[in-house]
């Protein structure tokens, strides 16, 4: 009987063993089952979030592909600064046809003379800074004005105008600037009556032989690139105040159909960078008129005149202390490098501050610049103008001088030769 219950115990024992072998092998597979979809769904959502975050991409690329196209399509903006030559026109051309009256406004005045040559004042009411509207041919414009301070201490007024609509052609600003710049360009072309250049009166010829002579410049392009030299042409013009110097070329330039670009070299702020930057970016067809040159140097040579010691009379130290008291005046922090034209009170600085000769001795040279000059000259008119230059006896000529020389007799080896003394 006991042996039979310890049988069955045992036999218990084992089921029940079993058993809870059983349910220990049943959670554990519960468990990795629960783990392992956890693990699928956060791989699940990893996947869905990159495709989410790369459509969102795509559309915010799509998007601001479609928006810059649309708005490239409606959209034309325009920038002038104030240093383009059409910034007053376009300013005047808003003026004309902007149909709302603003309170900001800036004030742009000006001398201005009439046909008898009386004075007036021309006042002009501009748009001020900040965003106005015009309407222009079927089209609203918005502008906007702002001004900016250089280092300079000088402004810089930049005008942005910006046109909306679906339908805006491609030569829009074209024809709105072509517009605004027709009116003037007829004023410019008409500039002075052709009968003031008729009436103006030159001593011993001036006008006439300074009129050839630019004539012939201004149909010598070609040559003057041929032979390496540069495109332009300087005179100076001296003499006391009132005497048609400013007048002449105002003529000489209606007669060419040329502007004029005014440059006061007396003013102390001007520089010497500032100079070479306007000589060297000046319109087209024009004459840079660079006025009281006489006063544009710092520096006198004023060891020389210590040299010259002398006896003077009373009227001579008072003409001496007029003139010292008029260069500290207009003594300005400029020293010129180049003249295109230039006009002068006084003729006291052309000695010294105008030519800085260098000695030209090599006989070689002078007779390879005349050959050079003169394609049809043989090597018997080379000698002829070496010959010519040795009996003037001057040892200072320079190759610049040579070259202003043959410019003014270009084509005529003869002439050349026979005139060496004006060199």
């Amino acid at each position: 009987m006991n042996a039979a219950q310890e049988c069955l115990g045992i036999s218990l024992s084992s089921s029940n063993m079993h058993s809870t072998s059983h349910s220990s092998l049943v959670s554990n597979d519960g468990d990795s089952t629960h783990l392992f979809s956890n693990l699928g769904l956060v791989f699940f959502g990893s996947i869905m979030l990159s495709i989410l975050g790369l459509i969102g991409y795509y559309l915010q690329s799509a998007y601001s592909t479609v928006h810059t196209a649309i708005w490239d399509r409606m959209v034309r903006t325009l920038e002038i600064t104030n240093e383009n030559i059409e910034y007053e026109w376009i300013m005047e051309h808003i003026n004309k046809h902007s149909k709302w009256q603003t309170t900001n406004l800036s004030l742009n005045s000006k001398i201005e003379y009439d046909d008898h040559g009386k004075s007036f004042l021309d006042r002009r009411f501009l748009l001020g800074q900040g965003t106005h509207y015009f309407y222009f041919k079927g089209q609203w414009i918005q502008v906007t004005r702002t001004v900016e301070n250089n280092k300079k201490n000088s402004k810089s007024e930049i005008v942005t105008l910006s046109t909306y609509g679906i339908y805006i052609r491609s030569d829009f600003w074209k024809n709105f600037l072509n517009e605004a710049s027709e009116k003037q360009l007829d004023a410019m072309e008409r500039g002075c009556p052709s009968t003031l250049f008729v009436m103006m009166s030159g001593t011993d010829g001036v006008k006439e032989a300074l009129t050839e002579d630019l004539r012939d410049f201004l149909y010598s392009a070609d040559w003057y690139n041929k032979m390496g030299v540069p495109y332009r042409r300087g005179y100076l013009l001296y003499g006391p105040p009132g005497t048609g110097k400013t007048s002449f070329i105002a003529a000489l330039a209606s007669h060419f159909g040329f502007n004029i670009c005014i440059m006061s070299l007396s003013d102390p702020l001007m520089t010497d960078a500032d100079l070479s930057r306007l000589l060297n970016t000046p319109p087209t067809r024009s004459f840079l008129l660079l006025e009281d040159i006489d006063a544009a140097f710092t520096k006198r040579d004023k060891d020389s005149k210590k040299k010259k010691k002398r006896k003077k009379t009373q009227k001579e130290e008072e003409e001496q202390d007029c003139s010292s008291d008029y260069d500290e005046e207009c003594r300005s922090s400029v020293t010129l490098s180049g003249m295109l034209n230039a006009t002068a009170n006084r003729f006291v600085t052309k000695t010294d501050s105008l030519h800085r000769f260098v000695t030209l001795t090599i006989h070689s040279m002078i007779q390879m610049m005349y050959s050079r000059f003169y394609d049809t000259a043989n090597e018997q008119h080379c000698s002829r103008f070496l010959e010519a230059i040795t009996n003037t006896e001057r040892n200072n000529i320079t190759p610049a001088q040579l070259q202003r020389h043959f410019i003014r007799f270009k084509d005529k080896p003869e002439a050349a030769i026979e005139h060496v003394a004006q060199i």
